[in-house]
């Protein structure tokens, strides 16, 4: 493009020279890149400058390459330019009958287009064939012609100046009322920030009180063991430890219910998914009432559509442990949208290492502190349904018309791994209406149950999603929900299970 338009300015200068070289440089280029649309306008002015170099041969040759492919793209427009140019090179060459049929092509092309421009060019060049050819009559009727529209360009030329400033005008209110509204968006999204740090702030203080509650009633409960083993029989002191137990039992099942109560609140709302995808289900099923699994959603307004971003995450350990670090992890997601204002998935999951890093393992010297989460982010564009993600060590399935396409996962997690950190892998794929996108953790494989009580393992997952995928989602999340209670039977569940289902 840029040799192209040197090209193009030495030659309206009448540097020739270094016109035709830049010229040269820009066909060699389109031809490398098969751009026969390039060429066919830059044949087009090469053959307009050669005629102005009276190298009347040499400029033949490149219009017809440039009337050829104007014809075989019907580019009309640039056809229209180029039969204006075989029209002058023929007068050059005496050919008079062949340049009044391209000057009659590029009228009617002018006419065809509405290019007034070019007409009025076309009619001074058909009025000096017609001067050569010493036909006076007509070469003064087209003079007239010609004449009278350069009046007209001339008078709209004027008008457009005014139009201009007008629209240019218009411009800059618009853009100031975006500006003014950007700034209340970025003052809402602030306020929200500081609401969202208030709840995180008491959640961490009711989880604390929780640690400090556990560590008290132990305490507690060991000094009244002493003194009942003193003061009654052994037959009181088991009936005392009994009701002691069931009454701290139920305070911690309280406090831990109230906590869970609390992490719900800082999920994705039902209201803020199915405002993007209607048709979806959850299948959420923590180990010890809180989790440290967790779904988180987001959204990006956009001019002529929205960016749905969602992750489906497992922290590190589970129960109380599990909910601090999903309580951080949310935060630190959260902090990417609103404030730093990154869309990008691979770009959230690292910015997002790094803050789990430095929160969690600046100071720790011991190699096997690997705090951090598994995650799939996705990002879907529901205008073109373009689908961007990022997959640390969980995978992502897409079911189409009954056939599983997966898409194998970087082999690490978001935080510290073996070895030298390395870039999260993004992927992209052009999803239809119609597809299911499934997201999950690894605690439905790991469950141990069946006749032998083996894992389910992750393969009978994916089969058993590929069964159900045609089904309703409401039905599928029965299904899944059901296999999986059957399954573990009377076994213990070993992990936190989440299992996300989307619709397009």
């Amino acid at each position: 493009l840029a040799s192209g338009n040197l090209g193009n300015l030495y030659g309206t200068l009448k540097k020739y020279d270094s016109c035709f070289y830049y010229l040269d440089e820009a066909l060699l280029y389109n031809t490398r890149v098969n751009s026969l649309q390039g060429l066919a306008i830059l044949y087009g002015n090469y053959g307009s400058f050669l005629i102005e170099s009276n190298l009347i041969e040499r400029s033949d040759r490149m219009l017809q390459k440039a009337y050829r492919l104007s014809v075989e793209l019907n580019e009309i427009s640039n056809k229209g330019n180029v039969a204006l140019s075989l029209g002058q090179i023929n007068i050059k060459k005496k050919n008079y009958p062949l340049a009044d049929q391209y000057l009659d092509t590029a009228i009617a092309i002018s006419f065809r287009i509405n290019e007034v421009a070019l007409r009025a060019k076309s009619y001074k060049v058909k009025s000096d064939l017609y001067k050569t050819m010493s036909k006076p009559a007509e070469a003064l009727h087209y003079f007239e012609m010609h004449y009278a529209l350069n009046d007209s360009i001339l008078s709209d030329e004027t008008k457009s100046g005014f139009e201009q400033r007008e629209l240019q005008l218009q411009h800059e209110q618009e853009k100031l009322q975006q500006r003014l509204e950007q700034e209340k968006k970025d003052a809402v999204a602030s306020e929200k920030i500081k609401q969202q740090k208030l709840i995180q702030y008491f959640l961490i203080s009711v989880l604390i009180a929780f640690v400090f509650l556990s560590f008290y009633i132990y305490k507690n409960f060991k000094q009244k063991r002493q003194a009942n083993i003193i003061l009654q029989s052994k037959n009181e002191e088991i009936e005392i430890q009994k009701s002691l137990l069931e009454e701290k039992n139920k305070e911690v099942i309280d406090s831990m219910k109230y906590a869970r109560r609390i992490q719900k609140a800082l999920l994705a709302s039902d209201k803020l998914i199915s405002n993007y995808v209607p048709d979806y289900f959850i299948l959420n099923k923590p180990k010890d009432i809180v989790s440290g699994d967790f779904y988180w959603a987001s959204s990006v307004e956009k001019t002529g559509g929205s960016n749905f971003l969602f992750a489906t995450c497992d922290c590190t350990g589970h129960g109380v442990p599990g909910a601090f670090m999903s309580l951080l992890n949310i935060s630190f997601l959260n902090e990417c949208i609103l404030q730093k204002k990154i869309y990008d998935p691979a770009q959230i999951l690292e910015e997002t290492r790094k803050d789990i890093i430095s929160a969690l393992n600046r100071d720790s010297e011991e190699p096997e502190a690997k705090d951090g989460m598994d995650a799939v982010l996705l990002n879907l564009d529901l205008n073109t349904l373009m689908l961007e993600f990022v997959a640390a060590n969980n995978p992502l399935i897409i079911m189409r018309h009954n056939e599983m396409m997966k898409f194998t996962p970087d082999k690490f997690p978001v935080g510290l791994s073996h070895g030298n950190l390395k870039p999260f892998t993004l992927q992209k794929i052009q999803v239809q209406k119609g597809d299911c996108i499934y997201t999950f953790t690894d605690g439905f494989a790991d469950q141990f149950g069946g006749i032998k009580g083996k894992k389910f393992k992750q393969k009978n997952l994916e089969q058993l999603l590929q069964k159900v995928c045609s089904l309703p989602m409401k039905l599928q999340l029965e299904k899944l929900n059901n296999e999986f209670t059957n399954w573990q039977g009377n076994l213990e569940q070993v992990d936190d299970v989440l299992i996300v289902g989307m619709k397009i």
